[in-house]
């Protein structure tokens, strides 16, 4: 059901790296819950492939440049509310001084199938202490264009969505901003602590978002 293929190229002078892949998605189904817990909610997916690329360069020994892509691919054109066609593009610079401090920023657009899209804009400062714990701050600007339709109708036929064909659409484009941190902390060398809470204000909504995930990673 999944066949996945990565390959990396490191250059001998340590400037640029590379890396490429892809993996092949068959058809979700009740055998398949574990790779889809909401399963039950979205219903099955289409079989799909996925590839990315990306690539590194030292533009000087502070300065680095990382450009990404990725696509998605359904079969046959066989798309529904959850799996969908889509590319993926982003740009990085990074400074990096030294190995304790590091600061980013990165332009990422999606271009989804149906219309709608995906335009953000992100920057990141790091600090890290040797190898025992890390902190970092940073800000997003989001500005998302989607469909609106007004007549729907919604099928319970796999929790799949059904849209009416004479409903009439409309085009959104709302913005968001959000702020977030994280932590890291390596308490041994097989436990690891993270933390990361962020603050949304998105156009789309007149109350603030929050978010705090926290993590606990064991090594055996």
């Amino acid at each position: 059901r999944v066949a996945t293929l990565d390959c990396s190229y490191f250059a001998p002078d340590g400037n640029t790296d590379a890396h490429v892949g892809g993996s092949r998605w068959g058809q979700f189904d009740a055998k398949t819950i574990a790779y889809s817990p909401l399963y039950n909610q979205l219903g099955a997916q289409q079989p799909y492939t996925y590839l990315y690329a990306r690539m590194s360069y030292a533009l000087t020994p502070k300065w680095i440049l990382s450009p990404g892509v990725s696509v998605s691919r359904v079969d046959s054109g066989d798309q529904d509310f959850s799996n969908r066609d889509y590319s993926d593009y982003d740009l990085t610079l990074i400074f990096e001084p030294d190995k304790a401090f590091s600061t980013s920023v990165s332009l990422q657009y999606w271009d989804i199938q149906s219309g709608d899209s995906f335009l953000g804009l992100s920057g990141e400062i790091r600090y890290r202490y040797r190898r025992i714990w890390e902190v970092s701050v940073g800000s997003a600007y989001v500005s998302y264009t989607y469909n609106n339709f007004s007549d729907i109708a919604y099928s319970i036929n796999d929790g799949q969505t059904v849209f009416h064909e004479d409903g009439t659409v409309t085009t959104e484009t709302p913005y968001s901003l959000s702020y977030f941190l994280r932590a890291k902390w390596n308490v041994t060398r097989r436990l690891i602590l993270r933390l990361q809470g962020e603050i949304e204000d998105d156009k789309a909504s007149s109350d603030l978002g929050f978010r705090c995930l926290s993590s606990v990673e064991v090594r055996l």
